[in-house]
């Protein structure tokens, strides 16, 4: 009898498509979109605004890869936020065990990109944290809902994530951060109801 292989998660960058054995499976940022209404700004706006979240993730990350070029980005729009980062990293006493790395629930079928999963040694070294990084001066309201996704795609691969904590870190354009922790046992029940929209719009719904 031939083995079966696992199925594997790719991540689709561009067009922010995740597979899951070749099969497209919705996003957690995608669950969420339904709630999230842009109307009070403009198109312009919005994609200024993802452009600036989606280089700011980069910097960060190749920054703890010790990866960055400081010369080349030193001065830059977005320098402020990367030394906002460092400082919270220095503050907390960041230990990350995994950056930017994506994930798939096998039990409710949805995947993401998990931006840190880390211990805080100067706040709470015993405790493991999900950690989702953001360019953005105010709280979303959907962000204890995302993290609640992301805590549960790390404790299906780990069961020890089981009590992790979660939380948000805004960086700031003047260099400062804000530290924000999720702790509503109602984020991932949000969640869940939602994916169970998003699953049940996709089927299709015949009158008898």
């Amino acid at each position: 009898m031939l083995a079966c292989a696992h199925p594997v998660l790719t991540f689709d960058a561009p067009t922010h498509t995740y597979r899951f054995g070749g099969v497209v499976v919705p996003s957690v940022t995608q669950v969420l979109d339904c709630a999230c209404r842009f109307d009070f700004i403009t198109q312009e706006q919005l994609q200024d605004a993802q452009a600036r979240g989606t280089y700011v993730h980069q910097l960060c990350e190749l920054s703890d890869l010790d990866e960055l070029d400081d010369e080349a980005e030193q001065g830059g729009e977005h320098w402020p936020r990367l030394l906002a980062w460092r400082r919270f990293c220095l503050d907390y006493g960041a230990n990350f065990s995994a950056i930017e790395t994506i994930g798939y629930s096998k039990l409710y079928g949805f995947a993401g990109t998990v931006d840190r999963r880390a211990t805080l040694e100067l706040v709470s070294p015993t405790d493991k944290w999900v950690i989702d990084v953001k360019s953005s001066e105010a709280i979303g309201k959907t962000w204890g809902p995302q993290t609640a996704a992301y805590k549960q795609i790390a404790m299906e691969e780990d069961p020890s994530w089981a009590l992790a904590r979660r939380a948000t870190v805004r960086l700031l354009a003047d260099g400062r951060y804000k530290f924000d922790e999720f702790k509503s046992r109602d984020d991932w029940k949000v969640f869940s109801a939602m994916l169970t929209l998003n699953h049940w719009s996709k089927t299709n719904h015949v009158l008898d």
